[in-house]
């Protein structure tokens, strides 16, 4: 096409993008005065001007499509874009003052810091849509050559340049007068290295000059010499701790992150440091990151401090979590393990189930910024204990079996009960009662003990949540003997009704021990206990307010022998449930009923050869001293 950009633009028989050019007024008269016209030659006359034209052209195309693009605007009147000063400046002066007006509007509105940025980051959006429609247009009717790239993008730069500064000046007058991050990584390997890194950087923002000060500061320090091993180990390690940094500081916050959820309950926080630690090169990771903004008047400080320590020597292993903001702990949790078991997925379902229940009791009707933390960190805990439970088998089977059979003694007798609750069909189950959540049977994980905390003691939102696992063994001349518990302790405390509380308080253990005798289960013991105590308050009006307090309380046990192939089995179930209510005037109590309720069963069950119980001489002789044995060697597990 060799019709000129003048032709192009005052014509107004064009195709569609060329149309959109047309809607430009006409150019205005550029005149050489005061210069010399004898000393340019016609030819070159012609040239310069036409070059102005073009440019000017170029720069009412690029002012045009600026009018477009914000007159769509929700924050900016459409007199205001018709009627803008200096609209015959350059189309970088427009731009920003479309942008100005925009941030104008949002603070006569009342915006915080975050929504005057995202109201810069939209006008931004504008203005670089504005610029590559130009570039589109021109291309479409073939004028965009090398000179007319460079005027765009010249005139970009500098509507970028401009809007950089500005975003950065509301950022930092309404923030504070300077951040301050820290990052302090520590790691140890097995055979005593240690990995020490530390990183600071803070900012702060000087009002005479309005320039941005930053300073920074690394050191990294390696005390010993690190093997091949432990290097691939350590990269490992710093993969994990790298992305939760990233995570954490603030370059990822800008669509309004949180440690443990964005305000939409999804997990923005990855805490998962242990996926690819190497438990046989290292021996311990501890990591602090924190965050100050506001300098000395800390407008807001946040900390978080995690640490893994595995010692093989004893066959431990520990975890603890803190995050603290302003001051107050959020969010606290810890696991203490052995370094042996298997990952058995079953039994780490039941305490998973457990950490789900307590965020059920909590999260019942209610509507806050629990509903969005809470759950996240709980995440964040069943992924610490998890880590804790694979880094466990991981160890395990490392270990030579002489040395496995040494450490866990009782492991086989653990199996053959488990096998038999599960296979033998004259096993019978205790009562099956929905508010338990430990099932039957030995649980194969390491022996772990664990707390979590979110929010504090009195407020609406706290969890205090505590579980643990213990296991034992014994050995005679012939019998072997293991004894577990497990058990949880929880605590919540959540809004009721519109002015009232809700505390739940619940414990569950759950106990077996069991015998085994030339590879044979001679002996199973069980107990499980269940306890959970409801308070409930809420004030009514008038100096009225009303109190219930449910108390339940259940056993369950179950006594199984079987010995010289005779099987015996007793099976025990009690339950009270007592509910309190009370109302009150002011302090004074009005009234108050008491209501209890009562469930007991008992069962027992034999299956034998009638001839052997007939027998008189094998019962006294036979099975009389091998019941009494077993019975005192239950005793002592």
């Amino acid at each position: 096409m060799n019709t000129s950009l003048d032709t192009l633009i005052f014509n107004p028989a064009l195709s569609d993008p060329e149309r959109k050019v047309s809607l430009l007024t006409s150019t205005a008269e550029i005149s050489a005065s005061g210069q010399d016209n004898g000393a340019i030659s016609v030819q070159a006359r012609e040239k310069f001007t036409r070059a102005i034209e073009e440019y000017e052209a170029v720069n009412k195309l690029l002012k045009q499509q600026l009018q477009q693009e914000f007159s769509n605007s929700i924050t900016i009147a459409k007199e205001q874009i018709t009627t803008a000063p200096g609209y015959d400046a350059k189309a970088e002066d427009l731009a920003v003052h479309f942008v100005t007006r925009n941030v104008q509007h949002g603070l006569k509105q009342g915006s915080n810091a975050d929504e005057l940025t995202e109201i810069i980051n939209q006008a931004s959006e504008n203005v670089r849509s504005a610029y590559s429609n130009t570039s589109g247009i021109l291309e479409a009717l073939g004028k965009l050559g090398p000179e007319q790239k460079s005027f765009i993008s010249k005139s970009e730069y500098r509507v970028e340049r401009a809007l950089t500064g500005f975003s950065e000046a509301i950022y930092r007058d309404e923030r504070a007068e300077s951040d301050l991050q820290l990052f302090e990584l520590s790691v140890k390997t097995r055979e005593g290295d240690v990995i020490n890194i530390q990183f600071s950087s803070s900012q702060g923002y000087e009002q005479a000059s309005g320039n941005t000060l930053d300073s920074f500061e690394l050191s990294y320090e390696v005390d010993g010499e690190l093997s091949e091993q432990e290097y691939q180990a350590l990269q490992g390690v710093f993969s994990q701790v790298g992305q939760l940094a990233d995570d954490y500081f603030p370059g990822s916050r800008s669509s309004g992150y949180n440690v443990f959820g964005g305000g939409t309950g999804e997990h923005d926080f990855t805490l998962d440091v242990l996926k690819d630690f190497d438990s046989e090169q290292l021996a311990g990771v501890d990591l602090s990151i924190g965050l100050w903004e506001g300098g000395e008047g800390d407008l807001r400080t946040e900390r978080l401090d995690y640490s893994y320590a595995f010692d093989a020597k004893n066959q431990q292993q520990s975890l603890k979590f803190d995050w603290v903001t302003s001051g107050a702990r959020e969010v606290s949790f810890a696991v203490d393990s052995s370094t042996i078991g298997r990952l058995d997925e079953a039994q780490l379902a039941q305490y998973l189930d457990v950490i789900d229940s307590s965020y059920e009791e909590v999260s019942k009707n209610q509507s806050s910024r629990y509903n969005t933390l809470t759950p996240t960190a709980l995440e964040s805990y069943k992924t610490a204990l998890s880590s804790v439970f694979s880094l466990a088998e991981q160890h395990t089977r490392q270990m030579d079996f002489s040395e496995f059979e040494s450490a866990d003694k009782g492991r086989l007798a653990a199996e053959l009960t488990n096998d038999m609750i599960e296979t033998d069909a004259r096993y019978q189950a205790m009562a099956d009662d929905k508010a338990h959540i430990f099932n039957e049977g030995f649980s194969l994980l390491a022996d772990f003990n664990s707390s979590f905390v979110v929010g504090e003691e009195n407020y609406k939102g706290h969890i205090n949540l505590a579980l643990k696992q213990e296991t034992s063994s014994s050995q005679s001349l012939d019998y072997t003997g293991v004894e577990q518990t497990k058990a949880y302790d929880m605590t919540t405390l959540r809004g009721y009704a519109e002015t009232g509380s809700k505390t739940v308080d619940i414990s569950e253990q759950y106990t077996i021990k069991a015998a085994t005798k030339g590879g044979n289960v001679v002996a199973v013991d069980q107990e499980q206990k269940f306890d959970r105590k409801e308070q409930t308050a809420a004030y009514i009006g008038g100096g009225i307010s009303t109190g219930v307090e449910t108390v339940t309380e259940s056993i369950d046990t179950s006594s199984l022998r079987l010995v010289e192939d005779i099987w015996t089995q007793d099976i025990s179930h009690h339950k009270d449930t007592t509910t309190e209510s009370t109302t009150f005037y002011g302090e004074e109590v009005k009234y108050q009923s008491r209501k209890t309720s009562q469930e007991a069963s008992q069962t027992s069950t034999l299956i034998a050869d009638i001839d052997k119980l007939k027998d008189n001489k094998f019962m006294r002789e036979k099975y009389a001293p091998q019941l009494l044995k077993t019975n005192q060697f239950m005793l002592e597990i």
